[in-house]
């Protein structure tokens, strides 16, 4: 197995792991998804259908996402690169957007 791989299947059981939320987190997730969900409300009706429209609306969700994984553990921009951002966190380890 090369070095690369190792790595990477070395993280695997990380990845997978599932790990219960803390109360505290159960709430803060709750709360940006209702946030995330009222912005997406804003968006849809104040915003004509068609491809910008679905790109915001999953833009969106990706935030909202990233929020929750921030909020299940530190997470930090390790690498800007054109067309995505590449991040660590503790819990899920390296991780590339774009």
């Amino acid at each position: 197995m090369e070095a690369s791989n190792a790595i990477l299947y070395g993280e695997m059981e990380n990845w997978f792991t599932y790990e219960p939320a803390t109360p505290e987190q159960v709430v803060r997730y709750a709360i940006i998804r209702e946030a995330a969900l009222d912005f997406a409300r804003v968006v849809f009706k104040h915003t004509p259908p068609g491809p910008e429209q679905t790109a915001a609306l999953w833009k969106l969700r990706e935030c909202m996402l990233l929020a929750n994984v921030a909020v299940a553990g530190s997470m930090h921009i390790i690498d800007e690169e054109s067309g995505g951002l590449s991040f660590s966190n503790a819990r899920l380890g390296a991780f590339k957007l774009g």
